[in-house]
């Protein structure tokens, strides 16, 4: 019915109608239903970015082709930055302060500097200066440099260093420099705040000098270049003694190693003596004090000058310890200096016992060490 109804339609329009059927057989509307979807799809175009040369005003061409993705610009990294660590974060482990390096101690040693005067920058020194191998390699590095700038401080500064260090070589090279301040500090009139200067009044003797310092005078006479005991009213005599203990304190070193007797006056290194020493280790290590001094002594019955009184020109008696009658005292062997032959006792050549003689007092502290 329903295709009679088609060629009755046709018949009545006209010849038109067998090309509707011939069309209709053969599937024509859908055909044109995909054609037309097709135009439609290509009449979609992708939109065209307009780059930064394009002409404002212009319609720039249609791209047909599928357009590409823009590329996209790649992120940068973000990379946290770090600050750098100190000391305190790398080492977090130890709490208590990093001991001083001797640098370090060169360096505050050299701040000192800053006091100008050196009768307080010595006591300053007095109070802060150690034992210790930093604080000696210090002390000798800086005594060093100040030998033509400040030359008192250079010599408290290398005696500290002279007085506790155990190198035999180095304390031999610091005797040579001490000896040359000691020639010209010491045993001249120059001023040093380790002295004072005392006008002779009258009724002033050298003996009366030496009790109220404490000096022996023949040092006095030596310091002061006098050839005589004579001295006159007004005359200023250089004291080698500091102006707040007016008051000599003096110590004596014997190192047994190197067969040395070192002297120090104020702590301050004045000289150096070679001397013998008992055998087989005899001469006892310890602290001492001097407490009897004798000119021309007898040994044993023998009188002074006997050939048989080893003892020669001075005997000083040393107690202290569990050690009795043991002394520094003279020789009637010179070829024992430098040697271990004595009983115990510390020999020395008559003239340099004579020397230590009057230069230090009597309570005078030695230490006899390895």
């Amino acid at each position: 019915m329903r295709m009679l109804g088609v060629v009755l339609i046709a018949a009545i329009f006209g010849g038109g109608g067998f090309w509707v059927y011939k069309g209709y057989l053969s599937g024509a509307p859908e055909r044109k239903q995909q054609e037309a979807q097709k135009r439609l799809e290509r009449s979609k175009i992708e939109p065209v970015v307009q780059d930064e040369t394009t002409v404002s005003g212009q319609t720039p061409k249609q791209n047909t082709t599928k357009a590409k993705p823009a590329p996209q610009k790649a992120k940068k990294t973000q990379i946290a930055m770090i600050p750098p660590q100190n000391e305190k974060t790398q080492n977090e482990q130890p709490k208590s302060p990093p001991k001083q390096a001797p640098d370090g101690l060169f360096e505050r040693l050299k701040g000192m500097l800053a006091e100008k005067d050196d009768a307080k920058l010595w006591k300053k020194l007095q109070s802060v200066l150690k034992e210790t191998p930093q604080w000696l390699d210090a002390c000798e590095r800086l005594g060093k440099e100040l030998l033509k700038e400040r030359r008192f401080i250079a010599w408290v500064l290398l005696s500290h260093a002279y007085r506790y260090l155990q190198d035999e070589k180095r304390r031999e090279a610091l005797r040579k420099i001490l000896n040359q301040i000691s020639a010209d500090l010491f045993y001249s009139f120059r001023p040093t705040p380790a002295s004072v200067y005392h006008n002779v009044m009258p009724g002033d003797t050298l003996s009366s000098i030496q009790n109220d310092y404490v000096v022996p005078y023949p040092l006095i006479m030596r310091i002061n270049g006098l050839t005589s005991t004579n001295i006159r009213i007004g005359q200023r005599l250089k004291i080698p003694v500091p102006p707040e203990s007016r008051r000599m304190d003096a110590f004596v070193q014997v190192d047994k190693s190197e067969h040395t007797l070192s002297v120090f006056v104020s702590g301050l290194f004045v000289k150096c003596f070679r001397v013998g020493l008992g055998a087989e280790d005899r001469t006892p290590k310890g602290v001492y004090t001097i407490t009897s001094k004798v000119a021309h002594p007898s040994w044993r019955g023998f009188p002074y000058g006997h050939p048989k009184n080893i003892i020669g020109e001075w005997w000083l008696g040393l107690s202290g310890g569990d050690v009795m009658g043991i002394g520094i005292h003279g020789t009637n062997d010179p070829e024992s200096i430098g040697k271990d032959v004595s009983r115990g006792c510390v020999r020395m050549l008559n003239k340099d016992v004579a020397e230590l003689a009057t230069t230090v007092p009597r309570g005078t502290k030695v230490e006899i060490r390895d």
